[in-house]
């Protein structure tokens, strides 16, 4: 290393440490988070603790507002920038979805002096979320550069919840339930990988292709890890330039690339899960290892990539398109005895 590669090193280090500073009492907000008893929130009123109206009682988080942490990632870095992890065919983030179709998450990438993390938003069901998704997500993936570390204490918020009688809840909560530990998960998650092969050879090549193509194009070249037999396929669509038919050569290297996000999606996901877990589970997954299922489970490479993000083994099933469903008619055919293991859209047990 010469002596400007160490300068520029120790200019990039000391502006890290200065990013991961504490903030000041007066750029430190309340955040509620109102608690659950006997399964229900109580009702909304004005909060003496925050100001706030909302569901009381309520336990109250220290948190850094969407403008002062923006106004110190400017004080570090003036080009720092932010970006959806995928993209839907209009261009527009895909945000994952509950079964009602509210947005309850949006994975973003936070580049800052060169140096990108991903960041996971989340929030309560609502029809407009996606102000409240993006500030979540700027706080979660900052926090990853050491930015407001020291307010993220999640055994105050746990041991406030339970001296008030209730519990604290919040979408990425986990619980025990029927002598099993229930991990973190959404609902209704879209990857976007179609999407984002459509998305991707419309911007690199100006060309329009159609969802059925771009399926065809995730199964035939997608990826989530490099193979010794790379392959290419041509891609017939409509040139947004001219107007007329073309067909282009797309490789698999390309495709991967294209849903490289959604894989990271998946990792991400799957390691804050594990995070969440028992040791005793733990135990278990160790053992067995990892079952995938569905369709996006065929993904070529996805297991073999899991297994080695997670140290853990990751195998397929042996029937992953129908495997869910067959099990889904097992658990029917002694409804009463399997009812223990079932629970509804929003945890609750049936």
């Amino acid at each position: 290393m010469n002596a400007r590669d160490r300068e520029d090193v120790e200019r990039v280090t000391e502006l890290l440490e200065r990013l991961r500073e504490p903030f000041p009492p007066e750029q430190i907000d309340k955040l509620p988070k109102p608690i659950k008893k006997n399964g229900e929130f109580g009702a909304k009123g004005s909060c003496k603790d925050c100001g706030g109206w909302h569901s009381l009682p309520a336990v109250h988080l220290d948190y850094v507002g969407h403008a002062n942490l923006t106004k110190r990632l400017l004080d570090i870095d003036l080009f720092w920038s932010w970006e959806p992890v995928s993209f839907d065919t209009d261009g527009q983030p895909v945000l994952v979805r509950d079964v009602k179709g509210n947005p309850v998450g949006l994975w973003i990438r936070l580049t800052i002096l060169g140096l990108t993390r991903l960041g996971y938003g989340s929030c309560e069901p609502k029809p407009e979320a996606v102000k409240e998704l993006i500030g979540d997500a700027l706080r979660n993936s900052a926090a990853r550069f050491g930015v407001a570390l020291d307010l993220w204490s999640k055994q105050d918020k746990h041991k406030a919840s339970q001296d008030a009688g209730g519990e604290a809840t919040t979408p990425r909560g986990r619980r025990r339930m029927g002598g099993a530990a229930e991990k973190p998960y959404i609902v209704g998650i879209d990857l976007g990988t179609t999407n984002t092969c459509v998305a991707y050879v419309r911007n690199k090549y100006n060309l329009l292709i159609g969802e059925r193509m771009a399926e065809r194009v995730k199964i035939a070249l997608g990826s989530a890890a490099p193979s010794k037999d790379e392959q290419t396929m041509t891609v017939r669509g409509r040139n947004l330039v001219s107007g007329l038919p073309e067909a282009v050569e797309v490789s698999s290297i390309e495709i991967r690339e294209a849903i490289l996000g959604s894989v990271r999606i998946i990792v991400e996901a799957m390691r804050d899960a594990i995070d969440e877990t028992p040791p005793e589970i733990i135990a278990d997954l160790m053992e067995v290892g990892i079952c995938l299922a569905g369709g996006g489970s065929q993904l070529k490479g996805l297991p073999d990539r899991l297994s080695d993000e997670l140290n853990l083994r990751v195998w397929l099933a042996e029937d992953p398109m129908t495997c869910v469903a067959r099990g889904a008619g097992l658990i029917l055919e002694d409804l009463e005895l399997n009812r223990q293991f079932l629970a509804s859209p929003d945890r609750a047990p049936v």
